[in-house]
């Protein structure tokens, strides 16, 4: 990190009227429990927040009518391949923002920040064009054509929304501000909340019914407020001279440096999604109890999500900030702290699914809350196993994300996925898995997950694959 463009940026600075280079509430990369759950806490709760905004739309939408429920299901379903992999390289921002932050080295985040911002406003050039061709295979003959194509419309036109707010919030989360970040999603999911219902049922007079359509679009207006907003915030003075924010021009031979490693990730999080939608294809032509089960278990998963985002973005900016220090004592008590903070949460999670598991049922329609119960107390075990396992996951994962090894990342999900896959599919077709064993399918493959991922870490550690950043990330000409 000592060439001349980093000098001249540095020379440029001294003679620069006086900043401060630390802010009032700065974020200091630490191991301890404290500062993990700190970091993880307030992203858990505006990620509960999320799940629980996405629900309240569903029930909008189903007072509107039972085929705008469908048709926007069945879009979302279509616009999150477009979604989690444009993302999955915009995120990476907060990898090389916490590397920088931790290192001292501040004046190179507002350039790497701006690169990923010019990726996301340059991704739609790619994704319109994709998903015309998806939606017209996709929707193609079914009962919610129209309405699926109208939805998933809006999303996609809309699609460069989602990697731009990851980008804009790496430069908070990767220094460690996440009760910003979760104050101001909180307050967009309020707005999104009351531009759909307006969008949906329409303003006599004033504003038609939309249905679906508006609930894209609601959530499209929402996401571009709080982008806008986390942008104004990039901009600010003190953020120009801290972090040079104003160096905003497009680079090229950079913006393929910061996206490079984010395509595997975003490859990754392709095959992930493809094999989920195959497995998922298995048991719907089996139908019956084995799809009853795996809704029981798909609403459960779905419910407590928002701690496995909530502790992997966590653990993913203090990982990243203490390789950026080279505080490597740091990171050995962070491992550690992490595995107790996970078996307490792991703790709290058995409580509620095996001794109260009414929290959750209560929840359910009571024309088939009799069944959903009974089914329920057959997975429940599984499902705490399978959560925990995940949750074992997030620290060996992030600190391979923050290293970025991510074709181990990728090959793993590529061969490791395959082995259930065909356990179901044989199983299946052979009668021999229960519908109550489904899930133990699922907790089989996280595990194989959970230890391969600790392998490769210690394995870097272990061969002092720790400088890897000092090699990759190039400074960038800032001046």
């Amino acid at each position: 990190h000592g060439s001349f463009y980093e000098q001249e940026a540095k020379e440029k600075l001294q003679t620069s009227p006086p900043f401060k280079m630390t802010e009032k509430a700065c974020f200091t990369a630490r191991g301890d429990l404290r500062t993990l759950a700190r970091i993880s806490l307030p992203l858990m709760f505006y990620l509960f927040c999320e799940c629980l905004t996405l629900a309240s739309e569903r029930v909008f939408l189903s007072y509107y009518s039972l085929e705008a429920v469908q048709g926007a299901l069945s879009g979302l379903y279509l616009a999150a391949i477009f979604q989690l992999s444009t993302v999955a390289i915009a995120s990476m921002a907060q990898v090389f923002v916490g590397y920088y932050h931790g290192g001292g080295e501040r004046i190179q985040i507002g350039p790497c920040v701006w690169q990923l911002i010019w990726f996301s406003l340059l991704s739609s050039l790619l994704v319109l064009p994709l998903s015309h061709l998806a939606s017209l295979w996709y929707f193609k003959g079914t009962a919610i054509e129209q309405v699926g194509r109208e939805y998933f419309k809006v999303l996609s036109y809309g699609n460069f929304l989602f990697p731009l707010n990851a980008a804009l919030t790496s430069f908070y989360l990767g220094r460690g501000k996440t009760v910003l970040v979760s104050i101001a999603t909180i307050t967009s999911y309020g707005l999104q909340l009351l531009l759909s219902w307006l969008l949906i049922f329409g303003v006599q007079g004033i504003i038609p019914p939309l249905g679906a359509q508006g609930a894209a679009l609601g959530q499209c207006l929402s996401l571009g407020s709080l982008s806008l907003f986390f942008f104004f915030l990039l901009m600010r003075k003190s953020h120009r001279d801290c972090y040079q924010t104003n160096q905003w021009k497009l680079r090229p031979s950079a913006l393929w440096g910061f996206i490079r490693p984010g395509l595997v990730r975003a490859l990754n999080q392709f095959v992930i999604r493809l094999y989920w939608i195959l497995y998922v294809s298995l048991i719907l032509k089996k139908g019956g109890l084995y799809l009853d089960v795996l809704t029981v278990g798909g609403l459960v998963f779905a419910f407590f999500r928002f701690i496995i985002v909530g502790l992997l973005q966590a653990m993913l900016t203090i990982t990243s900030n203490l390789l950026g220090k080279k505080s490597y004592h740091e990171l050995w008590r962070f491992f550690r702290s992490s595995s107790l903070y996970v078996g307490m949460i792991s703790g709290l999670l058995f409580i509620v699914l095996i001794y109260f598991p009414n929290v959750l049922l209560c929840f359910f329609d009571p024309s088939s809350k009799a069944l959903f119960t009974q089914l329920f107390h057959k997975i429940n075990l599984s499902m705490w196993a399978l959560l925990t396992l995940i949750f074992m996951q997030c620290c060996p994962l992030a600190a391979l994300t923050a290293m970025q090894d991510l074709k181990c990342q990728f090959y793993s999900t590529l061969f490791v996925s395959t082995v259930p896959f065909l356990s179901v599919y044989f199983g299946l077709k052979w009668d021999l898995l229960q519908p109550d064993q489904i899930w133990i399918v699922s907790v089989c493959e996280a595990l194989i997950f959970a230890t391969v991922y600790s392998l490769r870490l210690r394995l870097n550690l272990a061969t002092n694959k720790l400088d890897f950043l000092s090699r990759k990330v190039t400074p960038l000409k800032t001046n």
